[in-house]
């Protein structure tokens, strides 16, 4: 018998702030058939642990590859979401246009905290309004998250009412988010058109974009057409930009998930001008091993608490991180959005003259609140006091 010795290809670290672990178990990650149909050809094999994937090589002595790696060889992974209250403690919108998926992958070149992110990294526009939840990345690499909706407003410490800051990690957000289309669709268009013109970009390896035409098309019509069906079908499955009569989106293309309930794909790439943190192999030609992660921030909610006596009970933070309103009615509000958490929190309730701890927000159940021009997630703490 002839054992086969296994190298790590790369590992997929699952990460989330909620968890006082930080490791995220929501999810079962599954490779596509296209891909284990490659794998199972080459030996290759595929292992999830907890919240860690693992992606294993046939290994020589010297712990090189036994195949060499083809260039540009795809690896596609799809996440099946098992936890109900994911969105709830999740800094991500509860529900996404149908047929969005979350798309990660190696090729975005966004390491920081030491870790090698497959998200988007995180770039702040001062044109944009940034809504309550919208994270952003300042000049120095500190993540901020929107409290209080704004445009120009830079994230800093100095506009401590617009924004919070985090930390120096990348986190999934919604420009991470892309348009699933079957290979063949029917395209509608907002007024008829005389012209159907079609351009399909894959990703160029060279300039890190998508400017590698793959598909051109033009077709004049007699007749003004609304609609047309798109056929895509030759094209291998993945992220393209298509071009219709001008207009440009980006989109993932591939028809395993129309029997899927995927949250998101993850692709690997084995391509040459990936950043070296992400490459496969050492210079030498061993493993390199690369660990990639996923990151979600937790949800941001404004803490009701509701005293069961409607008393005037005011609520403390011993640390002095966060406040909270004057009681009214037996009601009280934080001023700004707490981070919801496995760790608790030791907020202090004093009433009539004692003094009690508190339960913290739980994600169990959430409510819309809007004291102003914002609207925030809102979790509701009954006390009986």
């Amino acid at each position: 018998m002839i054992d086969t010795k296994y190298g790590i290809l790369f590992t997929v670290d699952l990460l989330h702030k909620y968890f006082a672990d930080g490791n995220c178990d929501d999810f079962t990650i599954t490779p596509s058939q296209r891909t284990q149909a490659y794998m199972s050809g080459h030996k290759m094999l595929s292992r999830q642990y907890d919240n860690k994937l693992y992606v294993g090589q046939p290994a020589d002595a010297a712990n090189k590859p036994v195949d060499v790696l083809p260039n540009n060889m795809q690896l596609t992974f799809f996440m099946q979401l098992n936890n109900a209250l994911f969105f709830n403690y999740t800094n991500l919108p509860s529900a996404s246009p149908a047929g969005n998926i979350y798309y990660f992958t190696n090729r975005d070149n966004n390491t920081a905290a030491t870790k090698n992110f497959l998200s988007q990294f995180l770039v702040y526009d001062n044109t944009k309004l940034y809504a309550p939840g919208d994270i952003v990345t300042d000049g120095t690499g500190m993540v901020f998250q929107s409290i209080k909706s704004g445009t120009g407003i830079s994230p800093s410490l100095a506009n401590s009412d617009n924004w919070v800051v985090i930390d120096d990690s990348q986190y999934v957000s919604q420009l991470d988010i892309l348009q699933w289309m079957p290979s063949v669709s029917t395209y509608t268009f907002n007024t008829p058109q005389n012209v159907i013109s079609v351009d399909v970009w894959g990703y160029n390896t060279v300039t890190f974009d998508y400017t590698n035409n793959v598909l051109s098309k033009k077709q004049g019509l007699q007749v003004a057409m609304q609609a047309f069906t798109l056929n895509l079908a030759m094209l291998v499955p993945g992220k393209y930009k298509l071009t219709v009569n001008g207009v440009d989106k980006l989109i993932y293309i591939n028809d395993e998930l129309s029997s899927s309930q995927a949250f998101a794909v993850i692709d690997i790439f084995n391509d040459a001008s990936l950043a070296p943190a992400y490459q496969f192999l050492k210079n030498t030609g061993e493993f390199a091993s690369p660990a990639y992660s996923i990151y979600f921030l937790n949800r941001y909610t404004i803490w009701k608490y509701i005293l069961a006596s409607g008393g005037a009970g005011t609520i403390t933070d011993p640390l002095g991180k966060y406040s909270f309103t004057a009681p009214v009615s037996g009601t009280v509000f934080s001023v700004k959005p707490i981070p919801l958490s496995q760790q608790a929190l030791k907020f202090t309730l004093t009433l009539n003259g004692d003094h009690s701890p508190i339960d913290c927000a739980s994600p169990q159940r959430l409510i819309r609140y809007k004291p102003a021009a914002d609207t925030y997630s809102c979790s509701e703490i009954f006390l009986n006091y």
